[in-house]
Parts: structure tokens; C-alpha cells; sequence
């Protein structure tokens, strides 16, 4: 018994002392590194550079900023990241972190940030037997708000990616694209000190509500070096459906670093994750058919809105109908309705 309670003690010892013996301020350091990935559900394949900076530190906290600028790629052939249109290259995406990490007496770590996301998006051409014109190219921006735990081996992380300005946008002659609200939470263990293994579940919303609801995740991330780290993402959602995504990250922190006794003190985890970069940095876009509202005049003219959204309400009816002639002749004088600018299978 007596061997048992001190090796309990030994260890909360240990716990308790690893700021002590690893201070913030000596182990968090400026980082810069090259990041890719490849397209998932709503997200691009891209490419591009991050930067961690810490603003202020103590020996137990720190003020950081961190920010990332990809070059967003164009969609595998035949399988578009958005659903229908496929994402043509290259363009910008940008994202920044401002955030605030501590780690408390028993050696654990907590963080909150804010941050603000943009992204670039040009249609190309689509997945769907569909012929398309009028390709164009739209912006989307996105607020992101999170909080993280880190133990030295586990991880909690719950975010919100919240859409911002126009956030429904017409892609091409056919079909709009829309950012996605996602609220989610992600549970990560760290199997060993290369492994460590995530299990998460997200909830969204949004683009005339056909890609609301829940899903799941799951992810594996093995450290190939000391600075580069390789992942793998599963998701699955009724939306998207199941999409695999990959990702590398090669830091080069150690260029930044002194001596070799200033890079040891990163091999412990939770000091490790001080100067983690923030996940869920993407604008989220799924796209649907554009619905419009057509109505005819007294006097005989067409009038065609397209409608978003926040207008769904106001098309009578707000299902899309078969236009088995011409709109001229199927919608009487002074009346609406709404169709999609595509055939549908008319009642026989």
C-alpha cells in the first residue's frame, strides 16, 4: 500500500511540476510551416504557408496570433467538393487566430480564440448531366469562435464557423453555392508519442437548408519526423455523404529555436500543443439548384428572381415544378411559382 501511495504521489508530482520545469516562456516560439490538403466534405484541395506568433508570454500562458494563406486547387475530375459544381483553381483563401492558451497547477492546458476566415471560390464545370453557363467566380468569409483542453493525452476542442456577409452566391446559370454554419466538438487521444487518434461530431446548416443536419469524424495524425506531421480525415453527413481527406504539415519551428536544450522542451505534449496551430480554419460551401421565382405581369411580362433562402417562403409553391412548355404559356397573368432551370421528370 505504502509502495502505491507514493507512486500516486510520484506521479501527481510530476503532473503538477511540468510548468515548473517547462516554462511558457521558454518553450513557445515563433513557427512558420508548410501546409496541404486535400478536398473534403465543403472544403478544397489547397496549399500553402502558416505562421504562429506569440505576442506575449509568461511562464504559464500566452497571447498568440496565428495565420495561414492557401492557394485553394482545382476538384479531382468527376468529384466535386461541393456536391455539384466542381472548384476550379487557383484561388486565395485566407485565415487568422487570435487566441490565449494557459496551463493551470495540475499541468493542463486550456485556450479560447476568435478568428476570420475567407475564401475564394471559382465554379467550374459540374458533376451532373446538366450544361452550365455563366461560370463564375465568389468570395465567402466566416467568423470562427473555439475553446480547447489539452491533457498529455487528451484533447477536447468545441468550435463554431459561423458564415458572414453574402453567404448565399450564385455560381453559374444553375446552381448556388452556400457557406455552411458548422458547430462542432472533436475528442482526441494520444495513443503514443507519434499517434494520436480524434473522433468528433458537427452539426450544420445553411444554403437553403439542403445540407442541414448532423455528422461525424474521425482522424488519425502521425508525427513522420519531429516536424512533419501527416493526417487522415473521415467524415460522413447526409449532404456530403462519406469524404476522405489528407493533410501534411512541416514545421520549421527549429530554425526559429536556439540550442538543443530550448527544442527539448517541446517533446512534452501539453507544451507541445502551446504553439499548435488552430484547426477548422475552412469556409464550408455545398451547393444547390437555383430556384427561381417567375412571374408573369398583367401586361405579359416575365419577371425572374432567383430565390435564396430567406425568400423560400415567398415562392408559391416553394417546390420545383415541371415546366413542360414554355414559362410564357404555363403561368397565367398576375400569378408566380417557382421552378428549377433544369428539366424535371414531368407527371405522365
Amino acid at each position: 500500500m505504502k509502495i502505491v501511495s507514493a507512486s500516486l504521489m510520484s506521479c501527481f508530482l510530476v503532473s503538477t511540476t511540468i510548468a515548473d520545469d517547462h516554462s511558457v516562456a521558454d518553450a513557445v516560439n515563433f513557427d512558420l510551416r508548410a501546409i496541404g490538403q486535400t478536398q473534403g466534405a465543403g472544403v478544397p484541395n489547397a496549399v500553402g504557408l502558416g505562421a504562429f506568433v506569440p505576442l506575449h508570454k509568461t511562464s504559464n500562458a500566452v497571447t498568440y496570433v496565428d495565420i495561414e494563406v492557401k492557394g485553394n486547387v482545382a476538384d479531382r475530375s468527376g468529384d466535386s467538393s461541393i456536391i455539384n459544381t466542381e472548384v476550379a483553381g487557383t484561388t486565395p483563401s485566407s485565415s487568422a487566430r487570435v487566441g490565449y492558451r494557459w496551463i493551470n497547477e495540475s499541468g493542463q492546458m486550456y485556450g479560447v480564440y476568435a478568428g476570420y476566415d475567407t475564401r475564394e471560390l471559382k465554379a467550374g464545370p459540374v458533376d451532373t448531366t446538366v450544361v452550365v453557363t455563366d461560370p463564375r467566380t465568389v468570395d465567402f468569409q466566416q467568423v470562427a469562435l473555439g475553446a480547447e483542453f489539452v491533457s498529455n493525452q487528451w484533447r477536447f476542442d468545441v468550435y463554431a464557423l459561423i458564415p458572414t456577409g453574402d453567404t448565399e452566391q450564385q455560381l453559374n446559370s444553375h446552381y448556388q453555392g452556400g457557406a455552411l454554419d458548422t458547430y462542432g466538438a472533436d475528442v482526441g487521444y494520444q495513443i503514443n508519442d507519434k499517434t494520436k487518434v480524434t473522433v468528433g461530431y458537427y452539426h450544420q446548416n445553411g444554403d437553403v437548408m439542403e445540407a442541414d443536419g448532423g455528422g461525424v469524424s474521425a482522424g488519425l495524425n502521425y508525427d513522420i519526423t519531429n516536424n512533419l506531421t501527416a493526417g487522415l480525415k473521415v467524415s460522413y453527413d447526409d449532404a456530403f455523404e462519406t469524404r476522405v481527406m489528407a493533410t501534411i504539415n512541416w514545421s520549421f519551428a527549429d530554425l526559429f529555436k536556439g540550442d538543443e536544450a530550448e527544442k527539448e522542451t517541446t517533446t512534452n505534449m501539453v507544451m507541445n500543443a502551446l504553439s499548435a496551430s488552430p484547426e477548422q480554419r475552412d469556409v464550408r460551401v455545398h451547393d444547390g439548384p437555383i430556384l427561381w421565382k417567375i412571374t408573369m405581369t398583367p401586361e405579359g411580362q416575365k419577371v425572374m428572381v432567383s430565390v435564396m433562402e430567406i425568400e423560400v417562403a415567398l415562392c408559391n409553391p416553394p417546390q420545383p415544378q415541371c415546366i413542360p412548355c414554355g414559362a410564357d404559356d404555363c403561368i397565367p397573368a398576375g400569378q408566380t411559382m417557382c421552378y428549377v432551370p433544369y428539366p424535371v421528370p414531368c407527371p405522365s
